[in-house]
């Protein structure tokens, strides 16, 4: 489930560039989870980085969402959907912290920080593989440029 869930947020990210309307994350996140067999937690959602560190907009990852506004340059936001193996529906322990799928199926969550520039965006998160399930934080940012 990892890679292919991976695979759903670079799709949302290469449409990242200025004009583009946040909106339009979710519904290309939504295409590619329902594609494979997957779901889109509607529950959460990434949010902008700026001087306070969680603000408006939303970035809701799911299709036919109601976020308002487009990508400008200098942007910084988060990409971070929950994709559930079976239904998108969650539940809440008593702790008020922990969430589980209510139908007991897999979930995950892969989170991406973004910088929108003029060409497209820079992954400030870029993460690449050292070794077999081993993760680290790259010390470059990624740029991916997306033709107009």
């Amino acid at each position: 489930m990892t890679k292919k869930k991976k695979v759903f947020v670079w799709h949302a990210v290469l449409e990242e560039r200025p004009g583009v309307k946040f909106r339009e994350i979710g519904n290309v996140i939504q295409e590619h989870a329902n594609a494979d067999g997957f779901s889109v937690v509607e529950a959460y959602s990434g949010h902008r980085i700026h001087r306070l560190f969680h603000t408006t907009p939303n970035i809701l990852h799911y299709a036919k969402n109601s976020a308002t506004g487009a990508m400008k340059v200098d942007n910084s936001f988060t990409t971070e959907p929950v994709i559930n193996a079976g239904s998108y529906h969650d539940d809440r322990w008593p702790d008020d912290w922990i969430t589980v799928t209510t139908d007991g199926k897999r979930s995950e969550q892969f989170k991406e920080t973004l910088l929108v520039t003029e060409n497209g965006c820079d992954i400030l998160t870029a993460v690449k593989e050292i070794g077999r399930g081993s993760w680290t934080k790259s010390t470059n940012t990624t740029s991916v440029k997306v033709p107009s």
